[in-house]
């Protein structure tokens, strides 16, 4: 038997609504990458696209496949990137690749 090791990366990243106020993306996650250990969360990471700039966010998601930013956080006319991470019972996954949209 294997051992155990960090996931493969979520795919699939897609925006499901783009607004001024709130943005919310969606992804799948092929469980054959769980790494030999089962996901227990999955972590929205999302900037504001500017070069250099930290993250605003690491939210968790539990086991769901969306994530919607809260209420507040966005401003209209500001470009945003997304990326996602698997995470099992040894560690943080491969990041997914990014998307970006902008906040109209």
């Amino acid at each position: 038997m294997m051992p155990a090791t960090i996931p493969g990366s979520p795919t699939n990243l897609t925006f499901t609504s783009v607004s001024s106020s709130k943005i919310q993306i969606s992804w799948s996650f092929d469980n054959k990458l769980n790494g030999g250990t089962p996901i227990t969360d999955f972590a929205v990471y999302w900037d504001n696209g500017m070069p250099g700039n930290s993250v605003i966010a690491a939210a968790t998601t539990g086991l769901w496949g969306t994530y919607t930013t809260p209420p507040g956080s966005i401003t209209a006319g500001t470009t945003y990137g997304f990326w996602v991470v698997a995470i099992n019972y040894i560690g943080v996954g491969t990041p997914s690749n990014k998307i970006s949209a902008l906040a109209s």
